[in-house]
């Protein structure tokens, strides 16, 4: 062992000055930004990066926009969002999330399948999403509520698609009985 360190030592000894700084800058900046502030910065450039890439297609807004929903995660939604109603949509995301999370026993997932077109047209297109839960317990058995149709409707904007509007379907009294929700 003691020969590995002098070996070591020996390299970083034949160093200069300035080689080394580099190496201990660069060092530091890794450590920084690999673990301790890498969920701070994502989430700074995420909020300072309104805008984003739109989607490709308005299937891919309403599809991130779910799976942000199902990993309880907001940290890139704003992307796949209008610009003149994020603010109104992340609300209503929190909202749903909230009552999501108030379900006794809360969901394990959400599951969807298929994206059904109910109007569309150059600029915007209205898609209904068939949703329902799905609840896990310890034996390893689910339970899927019934599905129940959300309506989005996504706007063409930056070149893309974002969603500009969503009418989810209730989760308490919904998606869920109104008894399997503790109250606000």
């Amino acid at each position: 062992m003691a020969m590995i360190v002098d070996q070591r030592g020996s390299r970083l000894a034949g160093w200069s000055k300035r080689q080394r700084w580099a190496l201990a800058t660069f060092l530091m900046v890794a450590f920084l930004c690999s673990g301790l502030l890498a969920v701070p910065v994502v989430a700074f450039l995420d909020q300072t990066d309104d805008q984003g890439d739109a989607f490709g297609t308005a299937t891919e807004a309403v599809d991130s926009y779910l799976l942000q929903l199902n990993a309880r995660e907001e940290v890139g939604l704003r992307r796949g969002l209008a610009e003149d109603h994020r603010d109104d949509l992340m609300s209503q995301w929190r909202s749903v999330l909230a009552d999501m999370r108030r379900t006794d026993p809360p969901p394990s997932r959400l599951t969807w399948e298929q994206f059904d077109t109910i109007r569309e047209d150059r600029n915007e297109v209205e898609i209904s999403v068939p949703v329902s839960g799905v609840w896990w317990d310890e034996r390893g058995v689910s339970y899927h509520s019934e599905e129940h149709a959300w309506v989005f409707v996504v706007d063409r904007e930056d070149g893309g698609w974002r969603v500009e509007s969503v009418r989810p379907y209730a989760w308490c009294g919904g998606h869920v009985l109104v008894e399997r929700c503790r109250p606000l």
